[in-house]
């Protein structure tokens, strides 16, 4: 397999397209205001502003097509779109988040049927657009791999279905109005509200912990647990406070 850094800047009002099965490493800085379409191969990036100015704008996204990937390598900041598609070449993941934590500000990012992947020791936090739209998610359905956490920064989520198959996904009084399902040694952790529905499948673990802080996590849709349900208690002297689950529609606890 071929790979090629990019060495020119991109500016202007252009985009591009990749095709091919090889890899494209970005490491500079780029101000194009173009649209980015991966239809194959591996774009690497290691500059959280390679892929140009970034924001939901609708014409200034990357998209990565079923069979492509994007690998965000390090630690950094973008201010990108993303629209993801499939589970990249291999079926590992569209997107792979490795060697440092990463924090995604061009959202909402379009999903569809989208496989994102973290590897051991990373993150990769969705923010959503810094003073804009803090919407994370939305439009189909995304499923999280990988042992590294998917972080949801507050604001809202609107894919139709996410799936956390390995590892974490942690929320911070984000409103997820899609269905939710943990699977075996996966863990959803954090607050906020589940609106679609949330299952948490035998293996699977929910907890309100938010880094040793006291969570309060709220189903408002049928809520399934067959798995582990762990609280945190902290006691300040006198005043004790605890993790949360909060209830307002069916609740079935087989775990």
């Amino acid at each position: 397999t071929s790979s090629f850094t990019l060495g020119v800047v991109f500016a202007g009002s252009l985009g591009f397209t990749m095709n091919g099965t090889g890899e494209m490493v970005i490491t500079n800085n780029n101000t194009y205001t173009g649209m980015a379409v991966l239809n194959s191969g591996t774009l690497r990036l290691k500059n959280g502003n390679g892929l140009g100015s970034g924001g939901f704008t609708g014409t200034a996204a990357t998209t990565v097509q079923p069979g492509a990937r994007v690998i965000l390598d390090g630690s950094f900041s973008t201010p990108e779109q993303f629209n993801f598609n499939g589970t990249g070449p291999d079926g590992l993941g569209c997107l792979i988040v490795t060697n440092g934590d990463v924090v995604v500000n061009g959202s909402p990012c379009a999903v569809s049927g989208a496989t994102i992947y973290v590897s051991v020791g990373s993150s990769v936090m969705f923010q959503g657009q810094v003073g804009g739209n803090i919407t994370k998610f939305y439009v189909g359905s995304v499923t999280k791999s990988g042992p590294g956490p998917l972080i949801l920064d507050a604001g809202g989520n609107n894919p139709t279905a996410m799936v956390v198959a390995q590892g974490s996904m942690v929320t911070s009084n984000t409103t997820t109005s899609g269905s939710v399902t943990v699977n075996s040694g996966a863990t959803l952790a954090g607050s906020g509200t589940f609106q679609g529905g949330l299952t948490i499948a035998v293996g699977g673990t929910l907890t309100p912990d938010q880094n040793s802080n006291i969570g309060i996590l709220t189903s408002s849709g049928a809520f399934t647990n067959a798995g582990a349900m762990i609280f945190q208690v902290i006691k300040n002297g006198t005043t004790t406070n605890a993790d949360q689950v909060v209830c307002s529609s069916a609740f079935v606890n087989t775990g």
